[in-house]
């Protein structure tokens, strides 16, 4: 596995007579989000179903900095999602250079993790991924009824994952990350790697990935919570951040 400490840089390395080298999103949410409720109109692109405008979004200082905090409402059921308006570009189109990976990563935790389905990671835009999965996403996913965290990677509606990675607990910190290194000649198959620090337990693995990875389209920095219950819990999200090194261009093209 990658070392994730190069993306410590404020800004992607500009290779001279080529262009930037990577594609970089992160958001560390020392400040509000930027958003809306319209697609392409803000970084994040904000959706609230269920109980509408009484969900509430709010910032959360005093943890490390800046943190995102989700507030349910006491409706069951109640989404809140962000989705940022960019992704990595698309592999099947030769625009990640070849051998090496997608990067995500993120830190959160959520009050009560067995009566919640939450999902973080890369998805195509969906309001809510816990009714009828997107066709296309790689996430780390918890689901109404179990603390047992898993990774879920789907093209196309055809998936592979590794479940029961970690058992989360209520109201602690969660750190995970996923790489994904596709295979000589592939753009959807390959090794994803994971690794996930919880409550005093470091557990990591590894997906054998046969045509799964979604290389096709575009996958977006993805936060979705939707209740499981009529109770008011809170998520929050301290950082998040995705990764991809674009192709080189080739000479006289613009």
């Amino acid at each position: 596995m990658g070392n994730y400490n190069d993306l410590a840089k404020g800004a992607p390395a500009m290779v001279f007579n080529n262009g930037p080298q990577d594609w970089l999103f992160y958001d560390d949410f020392n400040r509000f989000p930027d958003n809306s409720t319209t697609t392409g109109l803000a970084t994040w692109f904000f959706l609230e179903t269920a109980a509408g405008a009484t969900q509430t979004i709010d910032y959360a200082g005093g943890v490390g900095g800046g943190v995102l905090k989700l507030l349910q409402t006491t409706n069951d059921n109640d989404v809140i999602s962000l989705q940022a308006n960019t992704g990595p570009p698309k592999a099947s189109a030769g625009l990640i250079a070849a051998g090496t990976p997608i990067r995500f990563g993120a830190r959160w935790q959520t009050a009560d993790v067995d009566d919640v389905d939450f999902a973080i990671g890369l998805s195509i835009q969906d309001a809510s991924i816990a009714a009828s999965a997107p066709a296309d996403f790689c996430l780390f996913q918890l689901s109404e009824g179990s603390a047992a965290l898993k990774l879920v990677t789907s093209k196309g509606s055809v998936t592979s994952s590794a479940t029961n990675i970690v058992t989360c607990v209520d109201a602690t910190w969660v750190r995970c990350f996923f790489e994904f290194y596709p295979t000589t000649g592939n753009t959807d198959s390959g090794l994803l790697y994971y690794t996930v620090h919880t409550n005093g337990t470091k557990s990591t693995g590894v997906i054998t990935v046969a045509d799964t990875f979604p290389d096709n389209v575009l996958i977006v920095p993805t936060i979705q919570v939707q209740n499981g219950s009529t109770d008011a819990d809170a998520t929050y999200v301290d950082w998040i951040y995705a990764h991809a090194v674009r192709a080189d261009i080739a000479d006289g093209t613009g």
